[in-house]
């Protein structure tokens, strides 16, 4: 597809990952949402589409109404995934990478191929995603990439 990066990358070819779910009594075939979920969601909607409730503390969230055709009203307001070469953050259609010391910033409405960085045009933009970096870090005790914000 269009998407750059092969698993393990920090772009959208190494991020995103299709579900394909099947359960012909309950779920209408032939339909597609792009609801954005992370692995720790599965457990949650499992229970849930098994009439349990989840734990309390658990990290993820149930995306069973989505499944089911409902509104999904409870949703992930951002995304961090961190790794070895980096840091990339996801909130709606924009995204950041960090890597080799220095940020990227893409718009994935206009650009799923993550060739165009517009940090330089959108450094509020660029702010607000390492902020979601920095709150994650403090909740999960990670540390905080440095480095100069550059334009590929």
């Amino acid at each position: 597809g269009p998407c750059r990066g092969k698993a393990g990358d920090l772009t959208e070819g190494g991020l995103r990952v299709p579900l394909l779910v099947r359960w012909p009594t309950m779920i209408r075939p032939n339909r597609t949402n792009h609801l954005m979920f992370t692995h720790a969601d599965l457990m949650p909607t499992t229970l849930a589409l098994a009439g349990a409730a989840a734990p309390a503390g658990m990290d993820g969230i149930s995306f069973r109404p989505a499944l089911l055709g409902q509104k999904q009203t409870n949703r992930h307001p951002w995304f961090v995934w961190q790794q070895t070469n980096g840091v990339a953050v996801r909130e709606g259609h924009w995204k950041a990478i960090h890597e080799t010391n220095s940020w990227s910033l893409f718009n994935l409405t206009n650009d799923l191929a993550e060739a165009t960085n517009v940090v330089a045009r959108h450094p509020d933009e660029l702010a607000r995603l390492k902020a979601h970096f920095a709150q994650w870090v403090r909740d999960d005790d990670s540390e905080i990439p440095s480095g100069e914000e550059s334009e590929k």
